[in-house]
This record gives C-alpha cells, structure tokens and sequence, in this order.
C-alpha cells in the first residue's frame, strides 16, 4: 500500500472512529491500532488529533458540497436548481451517518459566525456557488433584483439553523419546516 493509499485508509477509519466515539474520547492509538500501524508512524501522516480530526470533517464538507453541486448536472431551471441544491444539502446526512454523528457531537462545526467557524473556507465554498446561482437568476430576471451576498448568507444562515434543528436536536418537525422555510424564502425572491 502506497503513502496514498495509506492515507485514506487513516482517513475514512479516522472518521468511523470519531463518529462512533466522538473527538475526545477516539484516541490515536485507536485509530492507528485501526490502521495496522503504531502511533509514532501514524503521526508521520499527521501531526496531532486535532489536526486529523479537522482534516477528517474538512474532507467530508467538501465531498457533502461536491455531492450537492452533482446533484445540479442536466438541470437549467434556476428555481428548480435553487430548491434541488437546498434540498440535496439538507438531506445530505441522511446518507453520510458517519458526517451526521460527528455533527451532533461537535455542532460548533456548523457555525454561523465566521469568526468562529473553523471550516469557513469550505462552507464559503457552498455560499459561493449558491451566490453564483441566484446572480444567475438575477441576470436571468428570474429572481428579483436582490443583494445576492446578503441573500446568500441569509440563506446559508437558515439552512444552517435547519440543519442543527432536524440532525443535532433530532427534532421531527424540521424538515417540514424546512420545506415550508424553503418555498417561501425562495417564493420571496421571484418575480
């Protein structure tokens, strides 16, 4: 197995280790002893948990917002895709469980506040392209002329909140909410 490849390997048992203990209580050895190698030749790959902790949730936000991006392929409709990338993001960790319970046990990683977020360049990423939409819709006359910066962040800034609400709090009611929150934010921009 090549450097590479070994690095995956760290990678995705990394993950399940942190998902199914949370970040406290997974130690190195346990991720290292997961990998067939001991904790010395672990931190050649990595200098601390900390750091393979964050290199583990930084990888899965980009690989949720990659998937979300996909999910846009062959569609032209600018309100279509407005609801079909709010929709696949929020239903994202439906199927990435590993992503969803490192999640709940460490929700600042879905922090609003930029100041706080330790994965502000990823989710500026996401804020990008869905700023990128709606200027779209701006240029089409679809949506109404708005600030699409303010709108982005707005509404990065609920999906946020529902995201919590439905898979940190477990709360029932939040993808109805949510469904409802979308079509009329969404509703609210056209023309």
């Amino acid at each position: 197995m090549d450097a590479e490849q070994k690095w995956a390997l760290i990678l995705r048992e990394a993950k399940s280790s942190f998902a199914r203990f949370g970040y406290r209580k997974t130690t190195v050895d346990d991720i290292a002893q997961a990998v067939e190698m001991t904790k010395s030749n672990l931190y050649f790959y990595v200098p601390s948990k900390r750091a393979l902790y964050d290199q583990v949730v930084r990888r899965a936000l980009i690989a949720w917002h990659e998937k979300v991006i996909r999910s846009l392929a062959g569609e032209h409709d600018l309100k279509r895709m407005l609801y079909l990338m709010a929709e696949h993001a929020f239903y994202y960790l439906n199927e990435d469980t590993q992503l969803c319970s490192i999640i709940a046990q460490d929700p600042a990683i879905l922090s609003s506040e930029q100041r706080e977020d330790r994965f502000d360049d990823v989710n500026q990423v996401s804020i990008d392209s869905l700023r990128g939409l709606l200027q779209q819709g701006v240029d089409a006359k679809v949506f109404r002329p708005i600030d699409v910066d303010l709108t982005a962040e707005f509404f990065f800034s609920i999906y946020l909140m529902m995201v919590i609400k439905a898979y940190v709090n477990k709360d029932q009611s939040a993808p109805e909410q949510f469904r409802q929150a979308l079509d009329i934010v969404i509703q609210g921009i056209l023309l």
